[in-house]
């Protein structure tokens, strides 16, 4: 496991351009700060028969 943060600067060289990085996390957390200032986009959902509420962090890569 590690931070949202360094698993982004570990999954950007393997992102197509203009691709997305998806990651899960917990209801409370801040979304990353990304490289590039890259924008985040958070979803939240709630997990089915928990009702326990979650979020991803969707951030696409720049398309060049």
């Amino acid at each position: 496991m590690m931070q949202p943060e360094q698993a982004l600067l570990h999954m950007l060289p393997w992102t197509r351009p203009g691709g997305m990085m998806v990651l899960p996390a917990t209801a409370d957390v801040r979304p990353p700060e990304t490289p590039d200032s890259l924008p985040v986009e958070r979803r939240r959902y709630r997990v089915p028969l928990t009702n326990l509420e979650r979020q991803v962090w969707i951030v696409r890569s720049s398309p060049s």
